[in-house]
């Protein structure tokens, strides 16, 4: 049986945000400690402590699409 906090973490496929790098990510593999997460459009993967991650809302989903027009709109994507 999963604990609360393991609960929590979202599961493979589904998106998740790390707290700590204040970015939002697919959930490609987890261990017990670890969360490895790849960018919504490709790139990258990184990983993160599994107790910096959390699933994300609608709202966290809008954040990132505005913050990421805004900085192609500066010439910085």
């Amino acid at each position: 049986m999963a604990t609360n906090e393991q609960a929590a973490t979202p599961e493979v496929g589904m998106m998740a945000w790390d707290m700590q790098r204040d970015r939002i990510g697919v959930v490609m593999a987890t261990t017990p400690t670890r969360v490895f997460l790849r960018p919504r459009r490709g790139g990258r993967e990184w990983e993160t402590d599994r107790e910096n991650v959390r699933g994300v809302t609608r709202k966290d989903t809008l954040r990132a699409d505005v913050a990421a027009a805004n900085a192609r709109s500066r010439g910085r994507a």
